[in-house]
């Protein structure tokens, strides 16, 4: 959605809510320091990451004050840069933020979100491990992969449907499934 050196929103407001285009975001994380000749950091920055198409030029991206620019992606998320009158760099990131069909009620997570919140409520690695009577490791596979079909429900069961069959495993569960 967003190329490098990409303009997305001001700052002269604080904390940004929408982009240019009016997409809501939600910012996840913000930094800002001190930090004298800020431009030039943010200059670099643009011209280190910048896409193939502006790698011959010598600086495509001119840095004005207070605009935030996009220096990465990562998981859906963004990452942008900003300076403030040559004295202040800041950096955020984001996320887009989907309007919302369910009327009102939660959105699911995405699977590795749901496992991530289950092995949270559970105590973390090793209490899960130790309440599935696995090792630590298996623990850190399934949120990198995927909780087995077979031990979904005891998962649900345990962290008391904060997270359900269905957040874990949509795949396998569906809502009728839940309920039997």
């Amino acid at each position: 959605m967003y190329d490098i050196g990409d303009k997305i929103c001001d700052m002269h407001y604080g904390l940004p809510s929408k982009d240019y285009d009016g997409n809501k975001i939600k910012v996840i994380n913000h930094i800002k320091i001190r930090l004298d000749n800020a431009e030039h950091l943010v200059r670099a920055l643009l011209h280190n990451v910048g896409s193939d198409k502006h790698k011959h030029l010598d600086n495509p991206y001119r840095v004005d004050n207070k605009y935030a620019m996009i220096v990465g992606h990562e998981f859906g998320r963004h990452q942008a840069v900003w300076s403030y009158d040559d004295r202040w760099f800041g950096m955020l990131e984001f996320e887009l933020v989907k309007d919302d069909p369910s009327n009102g009620e939660p959105p699911n997570p995405d699977p590795r979100e749901a496992i991530q919140m289950a092995i949270r409520l559970l105590g973390g690695y090793s209490e899960t491990a130790r309440k599935f009577q696995i090792s630590r490791s298996a623990v850190h596979q399934w949120s990198r992969l995927r909780v087995p079909a077979n031990r979904v429900r005891m998962m649900a069961r345990l962290v008391d449907h904060q997270v359900t069959p269905e957040q874990l495993r949509p795949d396998v569960f569906t809502e009728s499934d839940e309920e039997a």
